[in-house]
């Protein structure tokens, strides 16, 4: 046996028996850094982190179907349509409005239970922002359905000939594009802002500084939509860049290890190594 070895063993037999317990008892504690699995905490982290992919892809989805169907993109996107093209429109195309509504609901659903996620990851959700949070996207939420119930009840009455209903029904969903930016949109993304300034940082800085331009720009839009009804194409716009915000995220949350741990922390193994050797350190 070497010298240096036999130093080491007297160093340890001379360390009092309940630091060498500690010790050893923490470094039984220390998690087994080989194992591909997810944080104690929330055990669905892939799951949820995948929510945010599948959302903003079935929103593109949706506002790409009236693109690849001009007679229908002809009609949403035209100023004032007569009550007989409506209904003509919406009796040709009444499954496809049906399945356009679901998946409007579903990505939007999806898209939600992401930000949630990301709100309790950050340790934020209790707190007065992600309640705020959460209120924004109980908000959201319900004025998605009820243009999904616009759209069904529009398809329906046109299906029937109810020309009055499909009028009616197609002009309370065309307003959606004119609430969205006032309340539920400027809601969501400034709290979001606030709970990942505040909390752990489960996504890079950037993230945060864009959820805020995002929530700024839909409060802006919605004070010059009061205005002028021209503004909703600038709130389509903001739209399709909140939807790339959250399948960023999404990508970024789903490529980490572990979408719950915090950016500004050293990596899992470096940090059970550290405290193994803390626990091991004699004092």
């Amino acid at each position: 046996m070497s010298s240096a070895t036999k130093v080491a063993g007297e160093a340890q037999s001379h360390r009092p028996s309940g630091q060498r317990s500690s010790g050893m008892a923490q470094a039984r504690s220390v998690p087994d850094v080989t194992r591909g699995t997810e944080s104690p905490q929330d055990p669905y982290g892939r799951w949820l982190a995948g929510c945010g992919i599948a959302g903003p892809l079935l929103l593109a989805l949706y506002f790409g179907i009236p693109a690849l169907v001009p007679r229908l993109g002809s009609l949403l996107y035209s100023g004032a349509p007569t009550t007989t093209r409506i209904v003509a429109v919406g009796a040709e195309y009444h499954r496809l409005l049906t399945l356009g509504a679901w998946v409007q609901g579903t990505g939007a659903l999806l898209c939600v239970v992401f930000l949630l996620a990301l709100a309790q990851w950050s340790g934020g959700a209790s707190g007065l922002p992600g309640r705020i949070l959460l209120l924004g996207c109980a908000v959201l939420v319900g004025l998605v359905l009820a243009e999904m119930v616009f759209t069904l009840t529009w398809a329906n009455s046109a299906t029937h000939g109810q020309s009055a209903s499909a009028r009616a029904a197609y002009d309370l969903m065309t307003h959606f594009a004119q609430v969205f930016p006032i309340v539920p949109a400027p809601t969501v993304y400034l709290a979001l802002a606030a709970v990942l300034a505040t909390g752990r940082a489960v996504l890079p800085a950037i993230y945060t500084r864009l959820a805020a331009v995002i929530g700024i720009g839909f409060l802006l839009v919605g004070l010059v939509a009061v205005i002028t009804p021209d503004a909703t194409a600038a709130a389509g716009s903001l739209a399709a860049l909140q939807a790339v915000w959250i399948l960023a995220a999404g990508i970024s949350a789903l490529r980490r290890r572990n979408p719950t741990e915090s950016f500004d922390q050293p990596a899992t193994a470096e940090r059970n190594i550290m405290y193994v050797d803390r626990g091991n350190t004699a004092i």
